[in-house]
């Protein structure tokens, strides 16, 4: 069985790399863009050890509204984009908007990836504050439209895991979330 040898940037000359750009850059009329990365409420439902998010425990007064989102969408799509990530200084699903974004971004033929830490999947209590739905439906409801969910996982172990996130019980809730 043969070795599988992966390459990265550092494989290539810089002869090559600047080659590339320029041949691609001939074969495009317009800018193009691939995708759009927005980023959402600075509110998170955790206290990571590494992370500044959600120090303040209350949403930034110049926070995007939803009209912007879907302009930032819209702008996007125009420019060739086919992707639109949710990701940022806090939790997306933290954002009240977010299901409107994903109908939105659906509507313009765009996929939606969010990368979330997904305790709010299996916090009902928090989903029916900020969603008006439980954890359940939330994610219904981004399925229906073609979400794509990023999770990341601080550890397997419990008190690692609510060590590293600051916050009592959410491994649990987590766990219920997958």
């Amino acid at each position: 069985m043969g070795v599988l040898r992966l390459r990265g940037l550092d494989d290539f000359k810089k002869e090559g790399l600047v080659k590339f750009w320029e041949n691609y850059n001939t074969k495009v009329d317009e800018p193009k863009i691939l995708g759009v990365s927005i980023s959402c409420s600075n509110m998170c439902n955790l206290r990571c050890i590494y992370c500044y998010a959600g120090i303040d425990k209350k949403p930034l007064q110049n926070e995007l509204s939803l009209d912007e989102q879907k302009k930032i969408i819209s702008d996007a799509k125009e420019l060739g984009a086919k992707t639109v990530v949710l990701c940022g200084d806090g939790e997306p699903t933290m954002d009240k908007n977010l299901v409107e974004m994903a109908k939105h971004a659906k509507n313009n033929n765009m996929v939606m990836v969010v990368v979330s830490n997904a305790v709010i999947f299996g916090d009902d209590d928090l989903c029916k504050k900020i969603h008006k739905m439980d954890g359940e439906s939330l994610l219904k409801s981004l399925y229906d439209n073609d979400v794509s969910l990023i999770i990341k996982l601080e550890s397997l172990d419990e008190q690692k895991y609510e060590y590293v996130v600051g916050v009592k019980g959410a491994y649990k809730k987590y766990r219920t979330a997958i």
